[in-house]
């Protein structure tokens, strides 16, 4: 009688270890390659928002703003009332004056 395949064969539990560490040498493998992905599409996003940032600055609109702002701080050099103005809100005040703009017309 032949002995066994060797995949129906018991495994010692030397065997059974080293199976078992060679799972774990792949899952770091798995796991640095799963990094390097994730790190990879970080560069891609940053690369982009990069790339969307300097389009917004060069726009035409933003440097209207940026003229306009100059030409005033030419006509008035008292900045003190600015920090007064909020920081934040006006991109939702904006939308929703859109929307009313558009709502009525």
């Amino acid at each position: 009688m032949s002995a066994p395949p060797a995949s129906e064969q018991r495994w010692s539990s030397q065997q059974s270890e080293a199976a078992l560490a060679d799972l774990e040498r792949l899952q770091d493998q798995i796991s640095k390659a799963q990094t390097f992905a994730e790190l990879k599409k970080a560069a891609v996003n940053a690369t982009t928002d990069l790339q969307t940032l300097r389009q917004t600055w060069n726009a035409e609109r933003t440097q209207e703003v940026l003229t306009k702002a100059k030409e005033s701080e030419s006509n008035d050099g008292d900045l003190s009332r600015e920090a007064e103005v909020a920081q934040y809100g006006w991109i939702d005040k904006a939308a929703s004056n859109e929307h009313s703009a558009s709502v009525t017309a």
